[in-house]
Parts: C-alpha cells; structure tokens; sequence
C-alpha cells in the first residue's frame, strides 16, 4: 500500500488551486549585478601577490586617498603603499616575504 505522505505534492500546501505558478527574480538580480559591476569598477586597487602565502589579493585605495591598504588573505599580514607624486603607473606588485 503507498503512503501518501511520501509524495510533496500529494500534501495541499504543495497544491496550487490555480495551476502553475511561477517567480521571476531576473529582474532583480541583473540591478544587483549592475550596481555590484559598478561599485567595482569605482574602487581603485592594487594587485599584490603576497609572498608569505603565495596569495593574490587586491588593494583598495583609501578615502582620504594617501594609500592603498589591505592584508594578506591567509596570515592577515598587512600592507599599505603610500601615494606620492614620484610614484609609478604600475598596477601590480610582489611583496618581499
């Protein structure tokens, strides 16, 4: 004898009287996806490889813009790069340990 609890939609919570029903989220999720690409795009970086970890990780520029900062994803080691008016066009660096 089959149980009729062992089938979802046999239960009426899982019936709709009205037939399919479908949610549309696509909306939704392409301004999140806009704003978060935009957000991104905003934020200056520097690319680091952090040797202590052989980690890549990314830099961000600070508000008061003097520096990048940020540390090594794995042993938290940080690092700050100073902006100056001698400095480099360069976008990505290695660190020494």
């Amino acid at each position: 004898m089959a149980d009729s609890n062992a089938n979802p939609a046999s239960h009426s919570k899982f019936r709709s009287g009205s037939g399919p029903q479908h949610l549309d989220l696509s909306s939704d999720a392409a301004m999140r996806k806009d704003a978060t690409a935009a957000s991104r795009a905003s934020r200056p970086f520097l690319g680091v490889m952090f040797r202590c970890c052989n980690l890549y990780a990314r830099l961000y520029r600070l508000d008061d813009l003097t520096a990048y900062s940020g540390r090594c994803p794995r042993c938290g080691k940080r690092l700050r790069v100073p902006i100056g008016s001698g400095g480099t066009g360069q976008r990505f660096f290695e660190t020494n340990s």
